[in-house]
Parts: structure tokens; sequence; C-alpha cells
């Protein structure tokens, strides 16, 4: 949903680049839609990666006391 998001904005920024009349307002919005690409992307691999680090705590903390068991079990 994320991807399909972006592609909109980006679509709907460059519907306006282009039916804009000068060159300067087309530079700009230009200049807005790549600075703002950057930080959608700056956060969705910030997010990723608190997501992935908070995966990992989970993961590592749950078969600790599995394995415990297992090993005292065979």
């Amino acid at each position: 949903m994320g991807n399909g998001q972006c592609i909109a904005t980006t679509q709907a920024m460059y519907s306006v680049a282009s039916s804009a009349q000068s060159l300067e307002t087309t530079v700009t919005v230009l200049t807005v839609l790549v600075i703002f690409l950057a930080l959608v992307c700056v956060g969705a691999v910030f997010f990723a990666f608190r997501l992935g680090s908070t995966l990992k705590r989970l993961t590592a903390q749950q078969p600790a006391p599995l394995n415990r068991t297992s090993e005292k079990e065979y």
C-alpha cells in the first residue's frame, strides 16, 4: 500500500509539473518531488530497521526458554 501511495503521489506531482507553463514552476515542483521522495524513502528504511530490530529482540527472547527445556528433555 505504501508503494501505491508513493506512485500515485509521484504521478500527481508529474502531472502538475507537466501542466505547469513556466520552467521555473516545473523545476520547483520537481525539486519538491525529489525531496519528498527522499524523505519517504528515509522514513521507510528507518521504519523497516526499527521493525526489524524489534522483531529480532522478540524472537531472541522467546525461543531461549524453549531451547533450554528441549535440551533438558532430550
